[in-house]
């Protein structure tokens, strides 16, 4: 055999074994993405949900209102999350895995806040910027002031809209209703709203949340937790494709997109509580 037809030969059978080496890396490569979204279909998504909050010296009348976090207790779930390798998902990204399986980081977790108050531009805005998280505020729109709003401990103070546009590079904004954010007996408004009344409510919502560069119009939150076949419908009419109730479990990709549940933090919620929150992802 001629030099040149050994050394043709020998390229040849390292071509072959560096494309084999490939193939079978390819191959590694899938199968771990295979199973980390396996895992995560197993391990779901924790989604929680946050209110109002509030410094402990200053809560006053509503230091044992079940909406309240303490702004200390806050910061600690922030640091433990992130020390933890939790890493926040926009709407977007978790819209992509419940419709697509689209891979998720692999400690995902959602943050929420009903209402708009503004302690959430006031407190959690700095402490998530820090963290480099982000977070969706679900906000009464009929309840945004065009005037900036000044914090008052002592008061419910809600987002105006200044505000709201300036802190658009952690919050995500979607709608929680205009105006039926309110009780009719134990129900809420939107439950109890004849059907035209409801479906004006929630388009002239959207048409707000709209008016935001990080705007979210698929996004909805039901108040107080209340639903409807009827009211899902109407949510389906205006684009909406994933909804939050407000009772715990955990969120997989069989879930109701309709349907989606949260856990609920505030005061009462120890640390050991929500720890448990992502337990599966500790077994």
């Amino acid at each position: 055999m001629t030099m040149a037809r050994r050394s043709l030969k020998l390229s040849t059978v390292a071509l072959f074994l560096a494309i084999l080496l490939v193939t079978m890396l390819l191959s590694r490569i899938e199968e771990g993405r295979k199973a980390t979204a396996a895992a995560a279909e197993e391990r779901g998504v924790p989604v929680l949900m946050y209110h109002h909050l509030l410094k402990r010296a200053e809560a006053g009348r509503y230091a044992d209102n079940e909406i309240v976090t303490f702004v200390d207790a806050f910061e600690k779930q922030l640091d433990w999350l992130s020390a933890e390798g939790f890493e926040t998902v926009s709407p977007a990204m978790l819209r992509d895995w419940l419709e697509n399986g689209t891979p998720l980081p692999s400690r995902p977790v959602m943050i929420t806040f009903d209402d708009g108050y503004l302690s959430n531009f006031v407190y959690a805005y700095p402490l998530l910027k820090a963290h480099g998280y982000t977070a969706v505020i679900f906000s009464v729109t009929g309840g945004i002031s065009e005037q900036p709003a000044s914090f008052h401990a002592n008061q419910i103070n809600m987002l105006d809209r200044k505000t709201m546009e300036s802190a658009g590079d952690v919050f995500y904004y979607a709608s929680h209703t205009d105006d039926l954010h309110h009780l009719t007996g134990k129900r809420s408004a939107l439950v109890t709203a004849d059907s035209e009344t409801a479906a004006a409510d929630i388009k002239k919502s959207l048409a707000v949340i709209r008016q935001f560069p990080s705007g979210v119009d698929y996004l909805f939150s039901y108040p107080y937790g209340n639903y409807s076949d009827r009211v899902e419908a109407l949510l389906k009419e205006q684009g909406i494709t994933l909804a939050f109730r407000a009772y715990k479990g955990k969120l997989t990709r069989k879930s109701d997109p309709l349907a989606l549940p949260r856990y609920p933090v505030s005061h009462s919620v120890s640390m050991d509580t929500f720890k448990g929150y992502f337990s599966e992802y500790f077994k």
